[in-house]
């Protein structure tokens, strides 16, 4: 059945119909014909029809991984994105990042280099085992509040963007050991630094700042300017 004979049948009727359709049957049924289906019909239609067979985490999930790997066209299957602990999106000229990258929630390292990104989505909170995150070479504005509830990471690499400073609420990402803020536009390093207890390594060369107050070289973290 193709486009043609969808666009016949009200879209109420699809939703009922497709509601009766497995999860994997019916990914592949929109990968094929490429059709808008309202989520929330479909799921009433399952749940009070089927409602201790089907998974609705897993079901949900499901058509967020195809989404993912449509809008980025991707060539992972949806099992290999389900177990994923590394992502690496270099230089792949994306000017957003779907908010689907929520469902991947087994990674731990993501690589966005060289990209157009100007924000994240706030669904990159789900990332809950994320210890490695590099958005260099964007052109960022802002430190995203999203990345600072992501208090597994160790390693936040936001070198070569256009942030003008850091964020208070920075401090929240009790493991973080390296932050590498290097060629931006930032003036001053916030007092509440020190927080970040085992912070080691700050790289804040190549921004407008000029003068390090004597505080930071109490610390005990290698700080550049």
């Amino acid at each position: 059945m193709d486009n043609l004979y969808f666009n016949l049948i009200p879209s109420e009727l699809i939703e009922i119909i497709l509601s009766y359709v497995t999860s994997l049957d019916l990914v592949n049924i929109i990968g094929l014909i490429d059709i808008k289906v309202n989520w929330n019909t479909i799921c009433y239609y399952r749940f009070e029809e089927y409602n201790k067979k089907i998974d609705y985490n897993e079901y949900e999930k499901e058509l967020g991984l195809f989404e993912f790997n449509k809008i980025l066209d991707l060539k992972f299957t949806q099992d290999e994105l389900k177990d994923f602990q590394a992502l690496v999106l270099t230089n792949f000229k994306i000017y957003r990042l779907p908010g689907q990258i929520g469902y991947l929630t087994g990674l731990r390292i993501l690589d966005l280099r060289i990209n157009y990104l100007e924000k994240l989505p706030n669904e990159i909170v789900n990332l809950i085992h994320l210890e490695h995150l590099d958005i260099s070479y964007n052109i960022l504005k802002e430190i995203p509040n999203s990345i600072c509830k992501l208090i597994n990471l160790k390693i936040l690499v936001l070198s070569y963007n256009k942030i003008t400073e850091i964020p208070l609420q920075i401090t929240r990402l009790s493991n973080l050991s390296f932050l590498d803020l290097n060629y931006n536009m930032i003036r001053e390093i916030p007092i509440d630094i020190y927080k970040l207890n085992k912070l080691t390594d700050l790289d804040l060369s190549y921004n407008s700042i000029y003068e390090l107050s004597s505080y930071f070289t109490q610390l005990k973290v290698k700080i550049k300017i």
